[in-house]
């Protein structure tokens, strides 16, 4: 429902905008300042959902080649955000431990 939505928006961007300052390297404070989702409002969740875990492995696989000592702050950045905005709303349901569970592989995180 939207008001759902609308709170777990807040929630991610609360996170991010603590990130912004306390991220533990520059590169996660870079990140965590970048705004947009490259989905329009009309962006089926499946494709959402598809377009997200590539996103997030293909950015794993760059930071593993680019800068390695940047990967586990980078998943340490997604995770939190994901858990973040799980909890948002009331608790985490069954449904959003999945996603987590699958955002977790995407980024080789167990």
């Amino acid at each position: 429902d939207l008001s759902d939505s609308f709170g777990e928006s807040t929630a991610m961007a609360k996170y991010l905008a603590g990130q912004v300052t306390a991220g533990p390297t520059q590169l996660i404070r870079e990140i965590a300042g970048v705004h947009g989702t490259g989905f329009g409002l009309t962006a089926s969740p499946e494709k959402v959902r598809a377009r997200t875990m590539e996103a997030l492995a293909s950015a794993i696989t760059t930071l593993s080649a680019k800068a390695p000592d940047e990967v586990d702050a980078y998943r340490a950045l997604v995770l939190g955000i994901v858990k973040d905005v799980a909890e948002a709303k009331g608790g985490v349901t069954p449904v959003e431990t999945s996603m987590m569970e699958e955002i977790g592989k995407a980024m080789g995180a167990g």
